[in-house]
């Protein structure tokens, strides 16, 4: 097993940054505001599916690095902190439980697991932003839980897309 920051080849490199070039449009383009700070966007899907099809290593600095970036450019860089590291840690966790395109409920559990580290690393974010439970949980964290289904949902639906074509083969 190789480890997270195993030297990376030049390809390597440039997949990645295109894959957060990617999780930085899609969150950006498309967008379904459910809370003050959260949205529902495809770039959560694209995170999940580039640790499910391309594993770990790629969905979670894809994830982090391209989430990060659209928090600056949306005016939300006071959340980019927290975003980095909520985005890598999702896209860590759903490669690391993911089965490699062999079993659809192990990839769904995983992308399950990924929305819940989403929704806690927000609620503590905004507790520590706010320093209120209450506001924190209600406020924010229950208008997140849209945003991580939708995120589910829609990986659900690329997801599939990228399974039938095979699309996964070409990296």
């Amino acid at each position: 097993m190789k480890p997270l920051f195993a030297p990376f080849t030049v390809k390597q490199i440039c997949v990645i940054g295109v894959m957060a070039c990617l999780v930085l449009l899609g969150t950006m383009i498309l967008r379904l505001p459910v809370s003050a700070y959260g949205y529902i966007h495809l770039g959560d899907a694209l995170i999940y599916v580039f640790a499910v099809y391309w594993g770990k290593r790629y969905g979670a600095l894809a994830g982090a690095f391209g989430a990060c970036l659209a928090d600056i450019l949306s005016g939300y860089a006071f959340m980019a902190p927290s975003t980095f590291v909520i985005k890598f840690a999702m896209g860590f966790a759903v490669g690391r439980l993911a089965d490699k395109r062999r079993n659809v409920f192990k990839n769904i559990f995983a992308v399950a697991i990924g929305a819940l580290i989403m929704l806690a690393g927000y609620f503590i974010t905004m507790l520590i932003i706010t320093g209120n439970l209450y506001t924190a949980f209600f406020g924010e964290t229950v208008w997140d839980f849209a945003q991580a289904v939708g995120g589910v949902a829609m990986y659900l639906a690329l997801g599939t897309v990228i399974f039938r074509l095979r699309l996964y083969n070409h990296i």
